[in-house]
């Protein structure tokens, strides 16, 4: 994205719907994921609750919904894998011995792995009319925990993917009352 004219401090450069915008609001409108996570959610561990939703949510929409999501065009172009060290092969990680990043690394990893553990206990049986095991695989769910956390933010104590987002250099930093992501500064 490339701006074509000068902007002034605090003035809007980009403006998405809330109803694109994934989050709590959404998901519990949809007919066939929303009940199906409402019934999880009283069994899901309070301070994963959030995260967990909005990645069953996004597996849903990209292996089950696929073609039909209507988020479809926003996942189509999220990528594909990740170039974190926690997903790194064996190989890779060698690389980095000698630095503290090939135990950080792992540690993420099987972080991962256990959520993913815990969820499919979550969902299996009970739900896998709505998450087959074919779709909740762990790497799966390894793709859907990188994407949330390079690319969810929160506000209003709940987190949320915004498309178009990833096209915007945005300061560090939560605001957690505003519903803006970035303001210019001189």
């Amino acid at each position: 994205v490339f701006a074509t004219r000068a902007f002034r401090a605090e003035e809007a450069y980009l403006s998405i719907p809330l109803d694109i915008v994934i989050g709590d609001h959404t998901i519990s409108k949809t007919e066939t994921v929303g009940p199906a996570l409402r019934d999880l959610q009283r069994h899901m561990p309070p301070n994963m609750r959030a995260q967990y939703t909005l990645g069953l949510f996004l597996l849903h929409e990209r292996f089950v919904a696929a073609e039909k999501s209507f988020w479809k065009p926003y996942i189509d172009l999220l990528p594909t894998s990740h170039d974190s060290p926690a997903f790194y092969d064996q190989r890779e990680l060698s690389l980095l011995e000698g630095t503290l990043m090939p135990s950080l690394a792992r540690s993420v990893s099987h972080e991962m792995d256990g959520q993913f553990e815990s969820v499919r206990r979550l969902v299996h049986p009970k739900h896998a009319a709505v998450w087959p095991t074919w779709a909740l695989t762990k790497a799966n769910w390894r793709w859907v925990t990188g994407i949330l956390n390079s690319r969810m933010i929160w506000w209003d104590n709940g987190p949320h993917l915004v498309p178009m987002l990833d096209m915007i250099n945005c300061r560090q930093g939560p605001r957690p009352h505003e519903r803006r992501v970035h303001s210019t500064q001189r």
